[in-house]
């Protein structure tokens, strides 16, 4: 055929389909653990500046992940599985500890999403994400995922 405005078989009907990123692509936007920055080290695919001295996002990314179990003693902390399965930690520095996310009902099974999120080595040797900011932060409540994360 040749023009590929054209679907096989549609000769004179154009192929109204949006592109579509390559998963390369979309992945770098929705990093899995293993790939997301390190926090206090300066990785350049996520960070860039203008004078060389502040830096700020180059672009944004989101991190994904399916919550496997909640704890609330001192503060809020989650297990969840990221894409690829890795389970981690995520604990909740927030002024109020994290637990205005306990009142909205947190569970197994719900999809959290954190903007602009970093690993952090804890000090009791466990290596997660701390969450500082509330607004960085969705939960979805609902049922069902508000994005779906492909779990093994």
């Amino acid at each position: 055929m040749g023009n590929d405005l054209f679907l096989e078989g549609d000769e004179g009907i154009q192929d109204e389909r949006p592109e579509c990123k390559s998963d390369d692509s979309l992945m770098s936007y929705l990093p899995t653990f293993k790939v997301l920055p390190t926090e206090h080290d300066l990785d350049l695919r996520y960070y860039e500046s203008s004078n060389g001295y502040s830096y700020q996002p180059r672009r944004h990314w989101c991190f994904l992940a399916q919550i496997t179990d909640v704890n609330a003693f001192m503060r809020v902390g989650l297990s969840v599985k990221d894409q690829e399965g890795v389970e981690i930690p995520v604990w909740f520095y927030t002024e109020d500890r994290g637990f205005d996310y306990l009142s909205s009902s947190v569970r197994e099974g719900q999809t959290i999403a954190i903007l602009y999120a970093e690993r952090h080595a804890f000090m009791f040797d466990s290596i997660g994400v701390r969450v500082e900011l509330r607004d960085t932060v969705k939960v979805e409540h609902q049922s069902g995922f508000f994005c779906s994360v492909a779990m093994n």
